[in-house]
């Protein structure tokens, strides 16, 4: 009992020498969540279709809105990708964001707008943490230079 008792006392001690430390980074606001299914691989990028995926009958829909997203897709790791295979985003710190239109012709010789996307880092820096940094780094020089003088 007296072991508990030691035990409970020292954690919830603990847990009130711990700072409120915000986190070094935060979720990009700008980033789309969801997932793309590509439609077409073109030289210059892919037309993508957003999707959901229904969970009973195992199958995923195209809901839209469209999009084109601009890479390379001669070079890897992009030349692997083809039409019916679908991008995750954010995955592995990396999301799509939009970045303006792109207008194209279809195979009925109609001119289309959609959106053009563009990958970017899925986490930016938090400005709270770069405060609390800059203000703890103070605190500490002050307690230094105080104990110092004692």
């Amino acid at each position: 009992m007296k072991k508990i008792f030691l035990l409970s006392t020292l954690f919830f001690t603990s847990c009130a020498v711990f700072r409120n430390v915000p986190p070094e980074t935060i979720p990009n606001p700008e980033c789309i969540t969801g997932t793309f299914e590509i439609v077409q691989v073109l030289d210059d990028g892919f037309l993508l279709s957003a999707c959901r995926y229904l969970p009973y009958s195992g199958v995923w829909l195209p809901t839209g809105p469209d999009a084109f997203f601009k890479v390379n897709t001669k070079k890897a790791p992009w030349n692997e990708f083809g039409e019916g295979m679908h991008l995750y985003t954010p995955l592995n710190n990396t999301c799509l964001k939009h970045d303006g239109t792109y207008k194209y012709t279809n195979a009925l010789s109609q001119e289309r707008i959609i959106m053009k996307v563009k990958g970017d880092d899925a986490n930016i820096p938090n400005p709270q943490y770069d405060e609390w940094k800059r203000a703890n780094e103070q605190k500490t020089q002050e307690q230094k230079s105080e104990s110092e003088k004692n």
